[in-house]
């Protein structure tokens, strides 16, 4: 693989409170997130689940259940997940299928 490395555990943190902390412009925080996981290439597009996950969770633990991201998240939920599933090699499948286990269990469909 060539270029930089999928972000690290770290910056995925500091996205997602970055994320909680700009609250009112939630809806161009999903849309940027949800484009990166349909552009970028395949080894980035389960860091971006995995960004995804974590502000999804953080939402939950300072907001409650009805936090305005995963109304956000769950409109092209489904979508973002295909995507995520087409590039994702089969050794990394039963990691991806934890973690869209445990957004189905935070966004409540």
């Amino acid at each position: 693989m060539t270029g930089k490395p999928p972000p690290s555990a770290r910056k995925v943190n500091v996205i997602s409170k970055l994320a909680i902390k700009n609250l009112p412009y939630h809806k161009h925080v999903v849309q940027q997130i949800e484009k990166f996981v349909c552009t970028v290439s395949a080894p980035y597009r389960l860091s971006g689940l995995y960004l995804l996950d974590s502000i999804l969770k953080i939402a939950e633990s300072k907001i409650g259940k009805n936090n305005p991201y995963s109304e956000r998240f769950a409109v092209n939920l489904i979508q973002t997940v295909e995507n995520i599933f087409g590039c994702v090699d089969s050794d990394k499948v039963v990691g991806l299928l934890v973690v869209v286990g445990l957004l189905v269990d935070v966004v409540c469909f």
